[in-house]
């Protein structure tokens, strides 16, 4: 059996060492040895001051709320795991969900400063799969409203920004050190307190906000971790560069081989890796299943994180629909990453993903593709008001775009298109999208927007300056498709006869308005 991860398991017998010292010394919890030497040397270890050790990710996050004292309403992703928004609720903040970028995967700044109210208190951002938020930009909001930031660093173990550790970012970062994590100790997690004088409130409030013998200031919980996590810690971090090194080696393996086939998660360019993670988002979530029967028939299990989306869980009001979270959630798939992955095992699971999503990834048709375009635009004419064949000759005009422009097409296991786009690249470092269009049998599978992604994507690698278009005033799908994109409306266009058109424009690497 090949599940997500498999939990790291040091040297058994220099664990019975530090189990050995345990009992002989007979402190089992309460701030003990170990978890004192832990605490020091993960502190130099990733290079952050005041690092607190907890029992688990969750109490991590606790803590950090109730040690800043939030209340109100906190800006949070809704793409994570459900302890980012459970552990907010159960402290009495409520949770207002900013939708994430789909390239990212991270909370999108941009949708952040419309969301807060005076009775926000923080925005609890997360480094997903351990990919670097916008930490300037969301630090930047914070301080220009003067909002706390807590960031959920459950995933982000050693991930270094700008050559420092990520962790110094925000009033307060924790870690989870769960037994699936990178790093980690058994259960476990820490908190990072970025505000030297809160260190003590936090160091009592993992202990029943216990101050001294004679004094309790705050409400509580018990949250410490035991030397038993701690020496499964020490152990595990005198590994950890070659853990490290182990999944770095997985990863590259299914970037190489998996090119092309699915998309992958973009990473903070300024930003280090730690391998922990390896997801990849797929064409729709039938493809996705499709792939997920296909391993787990074969004893590989991989993990749909994050889903579903937090927005849709019962317990959360007001309603919020994130669009772009419940989309990604449902066509995003963690493949199994860990050290013990061998190359045979790692094989295995590329084929089978090869296989099944052979004739499903998007071409560039040649020259010689007319006859296959003008049969596509015949099944699809019907579906355009007014229809194509009213204008032009489909014959002529199959011919013309297959001369002239760039068509990216999704071709199917019968060697038909399934979903055509249509682009002109002139001289003036534009291009123009003439035609997009999906076939009946396929609609609704995310199509459109992988191939207006892939145009996108085009573009920006040859530096054109923008991308320009028209579409129809009642085609309201294509709209919000293109709007999803960032294509700002230019001007309403009347060469249609009674239906209008609307000129839109996306603006790429250069400035061009």
């Amino acid at each position: 059996m090949i599940n997500v991860t498999k939990t790291y398991l040091p040297d058994k017998e220099k664990y019975k060492r530090y189990v050995d010292e345990i009992y002989t010394n007979g402190w089992i919890t309460n701030n003990g040895p170990l978890v004192k030497q832990l605490e020091k040397r993960l502190g130099e270890y990733l290079g952050v001051k005041n690092l607190i050790l907890v029992s688990n990710g969750t109490a991590a996050l606790e803590i950090a709320y109730r040690t800043l004292g939030l209340e109100g309403f906190a800006i949070t992703t809704p793409f994570s795991f459900v302890a980012t928004t459970s552990s907010l609720v159960t402290n009495g903040v409520l949770p207002i969900f900013a939708d994430i970028d789909p390239k990212t995967f991270n909370i999108d700044p941009k949708n952040i400063e419309k969301l807060i109210t005076p009775s926000t208190s923080a925005i609890v951002p997360v480094h997903i799969f351990g990919n670097a938020c916008d930490v300037e930009a969301i630090d930047s909001i914070a301080k220009k409203h003067k909002l706390k930031v807590v960031y959920d660093a459950a995933h982000a173990f050693d991930v270094r920004y700008k050559e420092q550790s990520i962790l110094n970012y925000g009033d307060i970062s924790t870690l989870s050190f769960h037994a699936t994590k990178l790093f980690h100790t058994i259960e476990g997690g820490a908190l990072i307190v970025n505000d030297d004088d809160l260190v003590e409130k936090a160091r009592y409030l993992i202990n029943f906000g216990i101050k001294n013998a004679q004094e309790i200031p705050e409400l509580g919980i018990n949250a410490k971790m035991n030397e038993f996590e701690a020496a499964m810690g020490l152990c595990v971090l005198d590994d950890i560069e070659m853990i490290k090194n182990k999944c770095q080696t997985v990863q590259e393996k299914y970037e190489k081989e998996l090119q092309g086939l699915v998309q992958f998660q973009h990473k903070n360019e300024n930003s280090s890796q730690n391998y922990s993670y390896f997801p990849v988002v797929f064409e729709s979530e039938d493809q996705l299943l499709k792939v997920l029967k296909a391993l787990n028939e074969q004893d590989i299990f991989p993990r749909r994180y994050f889903y579903p989306s937090l927005d849709t869980l019962s317990y959360i009001e007001p309603k919020q629909c994130m669009s772009v979270s419940r989309d990604i959630s449902t066509r995003i798939l963690c493949l199994p990453i860990y050290a013990g992955l061998n190359e045979d095992e790692q094989a295995k699971i590329i084929k089978l993903i090869q296989i099944n999503l052979k004739n499903t990834q998007l071409i560039i048709l040649d020259k010689n593709a007319s006859k296959l375009i003008e049969n596509f635009v015949n099944e699809v004419d019907s579906d355009f008001s007014p229809k194509i064949s009213s204008k032009v000759d489909i014959y002529i005009w199959s011919h013309k775009i297959t001369e002239n422009a760039i068509n990216i097409a999704k071709i199917n296991s019968d060697g038909e298109i399934d979903a055509l786009l249509s682009f002109y690249a002139n001289k003036e470092d534009e291009s123009y999208i003439s035609f997009l269009a999906v076939h009946p049998r396929v609609r609704g599978q995310k199509i459109a927007y992988t191939l207006l992604q892939k145009c996108i994507d085009y573009c920006t690698e040859i530096q054109f300056s923008c991308i320009k278009l028209q579409t129809s005033l009642s085609n309201q799908k294509m709209q919000t498709i293109y709007f999803t994109f960032e294509f700002i409306p230019q001007k309403i266009l009347h060469d249609r006869g009674e239906d209008s058109s609307l000129f839109l424009i996306k603006k790429l690497g250069k400035e061009t308005l």
